[in-house]
């Protein structure tokens, strides 16, 4: 049985936990595949409301954009209870502290990350190729590393304000088109 997916994302000045369960129940026979989850919307700024819930494609939850895990938080039913948070799903809205933030047209907040990744060739580790890790401060689920090719030079893959105003928009949309549709 694989584990049940998670995430911790902002909606309209409130952070909502998003927990996925597999949809089933035991009985006899064999074990069969099934093709929902159920999702929890738990929201972490609001004690005495109740978690909501919705059905995702098994296994989807983490792959859905922002846009699209709204509009299902949106279609989301009142479960009439509220699940149990513990202190490990409150959101994480900080890092490292070396990034630069940017603000998209959605309103959402970006921190890119300077990194480098090995290079092999035949095997052999040949160095480093630049990169960027790009992460939605508001959703714990959009984050990726993109990286910036073998003929980027030293001072083009330099992480600057600049190059981040320049190039933030079109490293924002890699790492969106990686989510389904």
């Amino acid at each position: 049985m694989r584990d049940s997916e998670r995430r911790v994302f902002a909606f309209d000045g409130e952070w909502w936990l998003a927990q996925a369960h597999v949809e089933g129940g035991t009985g006899w026979g064999a074990a069969r595949a099934f093709a929902n989850d159920i999702v929890y919307f738990t929201p972490l700024s609001d004690e005495p409301r109740n978690s909501l819930c919705a059905r995702v494609k098994a296994g989807q939850l983490n792959r859905l954009s922002h846009d699209e895990i709204i509009a299902l938080l949106k279609s989301a039913e009142d479960t009439e209870t509220r699940l149990h948070i513990g202190r490990v799903d409150l959101p994480i809205t900080t890092t490292a502290g070396d990034e630069i933030r940017f603000k998209d047209d959605k309103g959402l907040h970006w921190a890119f990350q300077q990194r480098k990744l090995p290079k092999f060739k035949e095997g052999e580790f040949v160095g480093n190729l630049p990169a960027v890790e790009v992460i939605c401060l508001d959703d714990s689920a959009i984050r990726r590393i993109v990286t910036l090719g073998d003929s980027a030079a030293e001072g083009e893959s330099h992480l600057t304000k600049e190059s981040v105003s320049r190039y933030g928009p079109a490293l924002i949309r890699a790492v969106e088109e990686t989510f389904a549709a």
